[in-house]
């Protein structure tokens, strides 16, 4: 019985080889979709920000990120939080730059890079602000402003202000923004948002529904919060929709391209005709009859998918030198996901599986005296 099946695939393999040409078209077929499902996703995966990457952009090294909904500060979120927490307060407010013919808006922070919210901007280059006159240029307004370090710039509301620092914001590259003095965020007129860590063995999902359930007294009855909370998990969440359309819109194409590839493997059918009744002849069973069909097309589409893989690593891995200036953020080396080339090429060998199965089954029909007459 296997030796009849390795008939079955020689067969199959000298019917692929034989007709170059045809074989060439199934592979292009099904390995483009592959190759474009290959390209996009780990491009995507690559793009996107990790949970952890989210979460640090968006508050540092902190458990919690705690905004006031009113005249609230250190006082009312220390009663909320455990003994041992952290409390570090971030100011973020807007501004404009003082230019020869222009006057670009700026959105202006005060937080402490050294502290809890390390990581919600790169220091680039020279050091953090440690006076009130002192500022770090976001890289984009520096080349805008033309203003690098040691020199000065003049800003609506701060005056004239000292350039000690450059700095990036990772989610925005093009972003200006001028970063000030820490110490400025708990300034008595300011009402700044809190990062929040909390010391170890403390449930951050309790303090954060503890901090987000206390009510404000002057509101009594009514259930009027004093502060909007955000954990680390909250601020990670990421979803997959992007990924997963994709992988979509790529099997859709796999499905057109797998309906021409069923035409192609129907014209070799049609050229073997006289081979596959002497295969009957000898003994070859309908069964047998079909599996030699679609051995070419799991022959087929197992090239094209790994050349479709290939192809797509290499185009995201070319691409990927670009794709900070492509995305406006910062997303690092290429991410080689296997789920996602598995995904595709499984997808791309089961199209042309199942492209070459009705003509397989039409080929298993035939019988052995029509087939030998060639008709």
């Amino acid at each position: 019985m296997g030796s009849s099946w390795r008939v079955v695939g020689r067969v199959a393999r000298r019917s692929l080889l034989r007709d170059r040409w045809r074989a060439l078209l199934i592979v292009v077929l099904i390995g483009l979709p592959v190759f474009g499902i290959t390209t996009a996703a780990l491009l995507l995966e690559t793009a996107l920000p990790t949970p952890a990457e989210r979460a640090t952009r968006t508050m540092g090294r902190a458990d919690l990120r705690v905004q006031p909904i009113g005249d609230f500060g250190r006082k009312e979120l220390s009663a909320l939080v455990p003994a041992g927490s952290t409390l570090e307060p971030i100011w973020q407010a807007g501004d404009r730059v003082v230019l020869a013919g222009s006057r670009p808006g700026v959105s202006v922070s005060f937080l402490d890079q050294d502290g809890l919210a390390a990581g919600m901007l790169t220091l680039m280059d020279g050091r953090v602000p440690a006076a009130s006159d002192e500022v770090a240029l976001s890289t984009a307004l520096a080349g805008m402003s033309g203003t690098g370090i040691g020199g000065t710039l003049q800003m609506e509301q701060q005056g004239s202000v000292r350039v000690v620092g450059l700095v990036e914001d990772p989610r925005n590259l093009s972003r200006l923004a001028v970063l000030g003095e820490a110490e400025q965020a708990a300034a008595p007129d300011l009402v700044p948002e809190w990062l929040v860590a909390l010391p170890s063995g403390a449930s951050v999902d309790t303090v954060a529904e503890d901090i987000a359930s206390a009510a404000d007294p002057g509101y009594a009855g009514t259930g009027q919060p004093m502060f909007d909370v955000v954990t680390r998990a909250q601020a990670g969440e990421a979803s997959d929709t992007f990924v997963t359309l994709v992988v979509m819109l790529g099997s859709l194409a796999l499905v057109e391209s797998a309906l021409v590839a069923a035409a192609a493997f129907a014209v070799g059918i049609r050229r073997r005709q006289r081979e596959l009744g002497l295969l009957g002849a000898v003994g070859a069973s309908p069964r047998q009859l079909a599996g030699s069909v679609i051995a070419e097309g799991f022959a087929a589409g197992l090239v094209a998918a790994i050349a479709g893989i290939g192809l797509g690593i290499l185009l995201a891995w070319l691409i990927s030198f670009r794709l900070d200036d492509l995305t406006g953020q910062r997303t690092g080396s290429l991410e080689l996901d296997p789920v996602v080339l598995i995904v595709a090429g499984l997808v791309g060998l089961a199209a042309a599986v199942i492209a070459s199965s009705v003509p397989a089954w039409g080929a298993a029909r035939l019988p052995t005296l029509v087939a030998l007459s060639g008709r």
